[in-house]
């Protein structure tokens, strides 16, 4: 194979990838938590703690609407930095992994609800990372998942 044809196929490649990035956007775990819930039932349970590990210790979700400083005070003393402002936006919600001994946040992952819902059953506050979650299947709409109760 000529170097013209090799560059002209390695150039192709890599406008591929970045057009799938940008249509996609970048993998921050969204994905991985859809594929978890997706293989759970109803009634079924989920520990965020086994899906991702890494040095954080608790976690919150934060909610279309949520007001900045509603989520800036629950995350207190970690800062909101890196935390996209949902105040405005009722498609996706942000689940926020947290170090308690760290002062921003470990992780953001955002989630869009038309695949997995955070937040159609629960104000959330910041729980412990083993936080044991249940999903429930309601017909024709995404997967809600929400801590389990007792």
């Amino acid at each position: 194979m000529s170097g013209k044809r090799v560059a002209w196929i390695a150039t192709g490649a890599l406008a591929v990838g970045f057009a799938a990035w940008v249509l996609l956007g970048p993998d921050d775990g969204s994905a991985e938590l859809a594929d978890a819930v997706a293989g759970t039932g109803t009634g079924e349970e989920l520990v965020l703690a086994e899906l991702w590990g890494g040095e954080w210790d608790s976690f919150t979700v934060v909610c279309p609407y949520d007001p900045r400083d509603v989520v800036e005070a629950r995350l207190a003393p970690v800062s909101a930095k890196g935390v996209p402002d949902l105040a405005a936006r009722e498609t996706e919600q942000v689940l926020v992994l947290v170090d308690s001994e760290r002062a921003d946040p470990v992780r953001a992952v955002t989630v869009p609800r038309k695949r997995v819902d955070l937040c159609s059953e629960v104000t959330w506050e910041v729980v412990p990372a083993s936080t044991v979650l249940v999903v429930e299947r309601p017909a024709n709409l995404p997967a809600v998942v929400r801590p389990a109760q007792g």
